[in-house]
């Protein structure tokens, strides 16, 4: 009785890979020339590249040192763009101090450095009144469709808001006012209209509001009396810085 034979499976053998020298030495003498020619025009593209990115190409930031602005003047609005480790900024607008008004010791907004990114001013005549400026990197509409719904609800249960009004040239507004009581049971009272105007920087506005803080809900102001303040601060000492 014959054995039968028991065919065994061949391994597989990785095929060699070649290196590039190997590679190279198999190119003709004409085709090493071309491949030497596209690799210096390559490398010289980037250079250049890298060259036009640093010297020529402006984004229009502003320059960071030691945490300030490099020329910065104390009139300068300044945007911080994305917030973090390697943020860029870049000067909206100047904003001088409205007539009637002093720049406030305690800034409504909070900001990640001693950079200039709001404005606060109080008045000289009405303690309750307190004007706020500052700029956003979304334009008028897409701030109106992020806020106004978190107004409205806030506003829901002890407070009320009107709509949203134009003011031509691409300006809207609104006005809320509302009640909460704090840790003391004591009521606090706060109105404010809120007023969008675009800035020259494309895909940016500015926030201007004008803003009080009664004792009673009888020092709610009239809209048109805080509209006309933050209409007099929009012309008359807010300059768009274009780009």
């Amino acid at each position: 009785m014959s054995k039968k034979k028991i065919k065994r499976k061949q391994q597989y053998r990785k095929p060699k890979e070649r290196t590039f020298k190997e590679w190279w030495n198999d190119q003709s003498a004409k085709a090493q020339k071309w491949y030497e020619i596209g690799a210096i025009a390559l490398a010289a593209i980037i250079v250049l590249l890298i060259v036009w990115y640093y010297a020529i190409y402006d984004d229009g930031s502003l320059r960071v040192s030691h945490d300030a602005i490099v020329g910065a003047q104390d009139t300068w609005l300044i945007l911080e763009g994305d917030k973090g480790k390697n943020s860029k900024y870049y000067h909206v607008a100047d904003v001088t101090v409205p007539e009637g008004f002093v720049v406030s010791a305690e800034g409504l907004g909070a900001s990640s450095s001693s950079l200039r990114t709001d404005f606060t001013f109080d008045s000289e005549t009405d303690s309750d009144v307190r004007l706020y400026v500052a700029p956003v990197s979304r334009t008028v509409d897409e701030m109106i469709s992020q806020v106004y719904g978190s107004f409205t609800s806030m506003t829901a249960e002890r407070g009320a808001i009107t709509e949203v009004k134009e003011a031509g040239n691409g300006n809207r507004y609104f006005t809320y006012h509302y009640a909460y009581d704090d840790e003391m049971e004591n009521t606090h009272y706060i109105q404010s209209l809120v007023y969008y105007t675009p800035a020259a920087q494309k895909g940016r506005c500015v926030l201007i509001s004008a803003n009080v803080y009664p004792e009673t809900e009888e020092g709610y102001r009239d809209e048109a009396d805080l509209l006309a303040i933050v209409q007099k601060v929009a012309a008359e000492n807010l300059t768009l810085v274009k780009p």
